[in-house]
């Protein structure tokens, strides 16, 4: 897809809902990422939520809306909340059913922010990279999953640009899940590294961390120094946030609201725990990587260190993590690549030559 073209999908049939009352549809794992990007952007007047099984009668601070009760607005407009083309089909059905005015809230955002998205475009470093984040573009729009041809299958740490850095190096792990990622830079590095710091919120996620890091250092006859994890997220201070985990701790994130499913965590902001200069930084943090790299700005200035962060949790980081990076730093070079057959694991790479 050339650049005319994606200019041309972004600005052809632009929803309108100025002046109407808008409901995001869907009180799931979705909208709860979409919440950091939502207070980036402005789309008009947020009414409420709706979803057809709500687990409770608010969500983030706004009602929750029976399908029932938003029949009764006249003024109502619904942006569908969801990146699996089964739900949207499913979903979208029903909307037309109750002869209800609708897009995709990614759709609404990337439309709407499509001077941003074209900003973003531009700011690529290779044709690959700009194929793969129009395709992407357009996957969101449609509400479609990419085909084969976009997916590449190796991960944050076979990029050429990367290599170019002594062996010897200190790597920043947010989000390190179990380990697996940690793992995979230590056959990478073959064993040769300063140091690595992981930060893993999820308890349960953190104990498989704990086994998998004791394993690591026997195996590999590693310094018990040279990998160290922490119990905390990251973000843009220091501070203490309600933690769900979800999909087995795939997809557990911090949340604004408490229940009575999650518990408090410590987040971290890297400027102030990180005093050593590192040189790869990996985010896959739940939507929180915009935060994180508020966080982390003064060291990112400083040390300019390799980039690897996911972009994919909402349509907002789609656009907004590569244009603050480039505020941050205006040398770093970017390109994205897609790692998974869903509209997940789209990775953001960026380096200073």
């Amino acid at each position: 897809m050339q650049r005319k073209e994606l200019l041309e999908m972004l600005t052809n049939e632009v929803p309108d809902f100025s002046g109407k009352n808008l409901y995001i549809w869907g009180t799931g794992n979705t909208a709860a990422l979409y919440q950091k990007g939502l207070k980036r952007v402005s789309l008009g007047n947020i009414k409420g939520y709706c979803d057809n099984h709500p687990k409770a009668s608010c969500f983030e601070g706004f009602k929750v809306f029976s399908p029932q009760e938003l029949c009764c607005d006249k003024d109502a407009y619904v942006l569908l909340c969801t990146p699996q083309p089964d739900l949207i089909l499913k979903i979208g059905t029903q909307l037309d059913a109750m002869d209800m005015q609708w897009c995709l809230i990614e759709e609404a955002i990337l439309k709407k922010y499509s001077s941003e998205v074209m900003k973003c475009y531009d700011l690529l470093d290779d044709e690959e990279s700009k194929r793969t984040y129009a395709k992407l573009v357009e996957c969101r729009l449609r509400g479609a999953y990419p085909d084969t041809q976009v997916c590449e299958s190796e991960q944050y740490f076979h990029m050429p640009q990367f290599t170019r850095r002594p062996l010897g190096k200190t790597f920043i792990d947010c989000g390190a899940f179990v380990g697996d990622s940690l793992e995979k830079y230590i056959w990478n590095q073959g064993g040769v590294f300063d140091q690595i710091i992981a930060f893993e919120p999820d308890p349960e996620n953190f104990k498989a961390l704990e086994v998998r890091r004791k394993r690591l250092l026997q195996e590999w006859n590693l310094a018990e120094d040279s990998v160290q994890i922490v119990q905390a997220g990251v973000g843009h201070e220091n501070e203490e946030i309600h933690f769900e985990r979800a999909d087995s701790g795939l997809g557990s994130k911090f949340m604004s609201e408490s229940s009575d499913t999650g518990n408090n965590s410590m987040v971290v902001a890297l400027d102030d725990y990180l005093k050593e200069p590192y040189s790869f930084l990996k985010a896959d943090i739940e939507s929180y990587e915009y935060n994180m790299l508020l966080g982390a700005s003064k060291g990112i200035k400083k040390w300019k260190p390799d980039l690897a962060l996911s972009i994919y949790h909402n349509a907002v980081d789609f656009f907004s993590l590569i244009q603050l990076i480039h505020s941050m730093v205006p040398e770093y070079k970017f390109i994205v690549r897609h790692h998974l057959y869903t509209l997940a694991e789209t990775v953001l790479y960026a380096w200073v030559e």
